[in-house]
């Protein structure tokens, strides 16, 4: 596999140097950016929302999808789009943007893009039920948890892009079963889909403890401060939900086990209830 020119493998959060030449990241899309502008800035205009994201049909659909999911307590599904953001607030709005732009601005096999948006998508939504569960606990909400989920492994398609050889690892992970090992990521380029999938993050503006758990979902150690540890365990305990739903090997879970359980408060007795309860409620949406 060809080597990175320029990289080698950040410590703490010295990303800025991490990007080998040849490797780019994907341009926030100016619909985003004008949302963002909507969002962040000073008051906002619920009608220009409304009209700025009703010009696309992508972006809509998946707003109604997560709209409707059980977690928001709304007995009657929304009708309307001005429903939809009244129903998730303008700020879970935008980061359901975020999740869409990012899954429409990255390029690749249709085939193996749809597999892993799915696969995305999947975790991403465990996550968000999770902290739904554990809110009180980590004080982590459940649009912060999707937005990471959708992009914590970002970084894997991208090195497809720059290392055709890289796609063959993953391949080779799916033939088994299997997820990406990022010990094999750093073995071969000294780089890792977290550290990509975190320049990105930063790029695209997330929060920066949404960028540090992304960075280091894989390395629940790594982390000391609060947000960010209380994250990178949701998203490993979605990771290992989606596996278990998808019967995919995940031996890390038995090393990380432990540790997560106890960042998020909960009790190793009745883990197995849990599970399958948090199963039930992500098959309900």
């Amino acid at each position: 596999m060809e080597m990175p020119q320029t990289a080698t493998r950040p410590d703490g959060n010295g990303l800025e140097t991490a990007l080998p030449s040849g490797l780019s990241l994907p341009p926030r899309p100016d619909l985003l950016m004008r949302l963002e502008d909507l969002v962040l800035t000073g008051e906002v205009d619920t009608r220009a929302l409304t009209r700025e994201m009703g010009d696309d049909p992508g972006l809509t659909a998946m707003l109604f999808k997560v709209a409707k999911s059980s977690r928001y307590g709304r007995s009657a599904p929304p009708q309307s789009l001005e429903q939809v953001i009244q129903v998730l607030g303008t700020k879970q709005s935008l980061n359901v943007a975020r999740c869409f732009a990012l899954m429409s601005s990255i390029e690749g096999d249709p085939k193996t893009m749809q597999r892993f948006w799915s696969r995305a998508s999947n975790v991403a939504s465990f996550a968000a039920v999770v902290a739904a569960d554990r809110v009180a606990v980590c004080n982590i909400f459940p649009d912060q948890a999707f937005l990471a989920g959708i992009f914590h492994d970002c970084g894997i398609p991208l090195l497809m892009q720059r290392y055709p050889d890289y796609c063959e690892l993953v391949e080779g992970c799916a033939e088994k079963a299997q997820w990406v090992c990022v010990r094999e990521e750093d073995r071969r380029l000294k780089l890792d889909h977290g550290v990509v999938g975190a320049l990105v993050a930063r790029h695209w503006g997330l929060p920066d403890f949404v960028v540090q758990a992304i960075r280091h979902h894989h390395e629940l150690d790594e982390l000391d401060d609060h947000p960010s540890r209380s994250m990178v365990a949701i998203l490993q305990l979605a990771t290992y939900l989606s596996a278990l739903e998808n019967r995919l090997d995940w031996p890390d879970w038995l090393v990380i086990r432990d540790q997560v359980l106890d960042e998020l408060g909960i009790y190793a007795e009745g883990f197995a209830e849990y599970c399958e309860d948090l199963c039930e409620q992500v098959a309900a949406h």
